[in-house]
């Protein structure tokens, strides 16, 4: 499904070289009734682009049945490109990948220059007599195309399992934070802790790799600031580890539901065991300061929604991850500013556990940076972009 995507993203883009003009967002595509016109990924990616597509589906034998799948008018220009090529590696064989498409990209510009068996103008000038009077519909960057493969769906797993699962590990002994002498407070917090947490990093799974580092970086701090944890945080921040290494962008294998929402229990529990070793100012610490990274998402998420009026519990593309997009970050540089900000969070957290003594009040100033970054990122508008994917630019003939 990638290297499709990828194939039709370099149809459409503009050429480097000027003999070969091909390009934009066509009105609609002529495919094969394959599994790649089937995949949802690929349906949303040419809704996204405003591109209708059409499948090949020539009736059977009798007249009345359909294939399921067929080849035909479709793939004879690939397969007669394919077959005249190739034929000649056993002569000569390129030396390396880039040889390989410098030979493909002539062979090209011949073949499109040729007449067609029926008609006098050649593949390119018939193309180019066609083209709409307004001009060429301009193809997106590689980023936006990319954005529009991994749309956020809606969430599958219901509050009310959350709350029961988390009602489990309450009545579990250790796993209620003992904020007041009051049972029924406790618990009550504590189920709010762990549904919220657990939606959290939920929420958080929207860019590749992401929700993997945050989480380890949350594991690693609450085992550095309670050791007792160690015995469960580190195994589970080894797996996490573990899965990166094919969940790092590009990922090959993606967290889904099923992990993220595993991970934000193990991680709310943890915390919860840990905030339960202290009490007071330096419990609240241990509690929230690991998770930082989450709870700044979730926080400017909610309230962002809240602002312009929009469904709080829908997906988006609207967390921290797609604004610092916007901004031009790449994805690594924000998986290096997730590992770097639970840095400081960790920092942050060990200046705060010496109150009452004098260095607690250097966390003051990096509470604020925090907020301050907070506030930079909710005036960057994600919706804009998000409410118009489908914006016809125009380009005319002469490529002006």
């Amino acid at each position: 499904m990638e290297a499709a995507l990828q194939f039709l993203f370099n149809a459409m883009a503009p050429k480097a070289d000027e003999r070969f003009p091909f390009g934009g967002r066509p009105r609609y595509l002529y495919l094969d009734n394959g599994p790649v016109v089937r995949r949802h990924v690929f349906q949303q990616v040419m809704g996204s682009l405003d591109i209708e597509f059409r499948t090949h589906l020539p009736s059977g034998h009798d007249g009345r049945r359909t294939p399921a799948r067929s080849k035909g008018k479709v793939e004879r220009p690939f397969r007669t490109v394919k077959e005249a090529h190739e034929t000649l590696y056993p002569f000569h064989e390129p030396q390396s990948e880039t040889e390989a498409n410098a030979w493909l990209f002539n062979y090209l510009l011949r073949y499109n220059d040729q007449p067609h068996r029926s008609e006098s103008p050649s593949r390119m000038e018939d193309w180019q007599l066609h083209l709409p009077p307004e001009g060429l519909r301009e193809m997106c960057s590689w980023e936006r195309f990319c954005t529009f493969a991994r749309e956020p769906e809606q969430r599958k797993v219901a509050v009310d399992a959350q709350v029961s699962v988390a009602g489990a590990a309450v009545a579990q002994p250790g796993f209620s934070w003992q904020l007041s002498d009051s049972g029924i407070l406790n618990a009550g917090f504590s189920v709010f802790w762990i549904v919220g947490l657990t939606n959290s990093f939920n929420l958080l799974d929207n860019m590749d790799g992401l929700t993997s580092t945050a989480a380890a970086c949350a594991l690693v701090i609450t085992a550095a600031l309670a050791p007792q944890t160690a015995v469960f945080a580190l195994p589970l921040a080894g797996a996490v580890v573990g899965f990166l290494v094919i969940n790092r962008p590009p990922a090959r294998m993606y967290m889904g539901d099923a992990g993220s929402l595993m991970l934000g229990f193990g991680i709310a529990v943890c915390t919860i065991w840990a905030a339960n070793s202290t009490r007071g100012l330096h419990s609240f610490v241990i509690l929230v300061f690991p998770v930082a990274i989450a709870l700044f998402d979730t926080s400017l998420v909610v309230v962002s929604r809240l602002m312009t009026g929009r469904p709080v519990q829908l997906g988006g593309k609207d967390h921290f991850s797609h604004r610092l997009r916007l901004l031009g970050w790449s994805p690594l540089v924000i998986l290096a500013v997730t590992v770097w900000a639970s840095t400081i969070a960790w920092a942050c957290a060990a200046l705060a556990l010496l109150y009452p003594q004098a260095e607690a009040w250097l966390a003051i100033p990096i509470a604020l940076a925090f907020v301050a970054a907070w506030a930079v990122l909710l005036r960057v508008d994600p919706y804009v972009v998000a409410d118009q994917p489908r914006v016809e630019v125009y380009r005319d003939q002469t490529g002006t």
